[in-house]
């Protein structure tokens, strides 16, 4: 599984401390984790989409605080592990009240860090939990996280599942794997392809563009696809 980690911090120094020791955190397996670093809430809120695992954010920010931000951002995702990083331990408390998971206070201990971020990925494995689905594969079970399902194609009776981690075949039907990933905001651009939304990056005319591969949009699918796009673009994924 691939942690994605944002880090919501107008201090530049801050954010790149926080994200050096997450990268150290992650140094045995670096492909594990991708962080983005976000210098405003405002920014940071405008483009968000519930693609994140955890969120790190700073609470004093101008424009828009982080406690504010987290509330927006609560209401978007229940299930996103958030973390306030701050000198302001009173605020913190605070943060409680959009189901927090925890706070660091700055400065950041090195030593003290890799022990929260054991507790704050065992949290994510644990929300994440029944957000993953079994494939029986060519080469044995295989246990995916549904968010790193990037889109599932259909061919001669099986079908290949494009990952985050690869490509893994399996035997079924399309239909049965879209009633399966019904609840996370997956649709089908035509009879071969069954899109997750979290991974389209472009969309135009009768393509779409899905982890970095493009698609034919069918015009018998067209509507239904755009219809569930435009719900889950338009803030309804949570």
């Amino acid at each position: 599984m691939i942690f994605k980690i944002a880090i919501v911090d107008d201090d530049g120094a801050d954010a790149a401390k926080l994200a050096s020791l997450t990268e150290k955190y992650f140094a045995g397996s670096p492909d594990q984790c991708e962080i983005r670093i976000f210098s405003g809430a405002v920014t940071f809120c405008e483009n968000f989409r519930a693609d994140f695992d955890v969120i790190f954010f700073d609470i004093s920010m101008p424009d828009m605080s982080g406690m504010d931000a987290a509330r927006f951002i609560r209401e978007r995702d229940k299930r996103v592990v958030i973390v306030f990083v701050t000198n302001m331990v009173q605020c913190a408390i605070e943060g409680y009240t959009v189901q927090a998971f925890d706070f660091i206070v700055k400065p950041i201990n090195e030593g003290s860090f890799d022990i929260k971020f054991d507790r704050i990925l065992g949290m994510v494995r644990k929300v994440t939990d029944d957000g993953m689905v079994t494939l029986n594969t060519t080469d044995g079970m295989k246990r995916i996280a549904v968010r790193d399902i990037k889109y599932i194609e259909v061919r001669n009776h099986h079908l290949t599942y494009h990952t985050a981690d690869g490509e893994f075949l399996v035997r079924g039907t399309i239909s049965a794997a879209e009633r399966e990933l019904e609840a996370y905001h997956f649709g089908r651009c035509n009879s071969c392809y069954l899109v997750n939304m979290k991974h389209i990056s472009d969309f135009g005319g009768d393509w779409v563009t899905v982890g970095g591969d493009k698609l034919k949009v069918s015009q018998t699918k067209k509507q239904s696809f755009l219809g569930a796009l435009a719900k889950y673009f338009g803030g309804g994924a949570c």
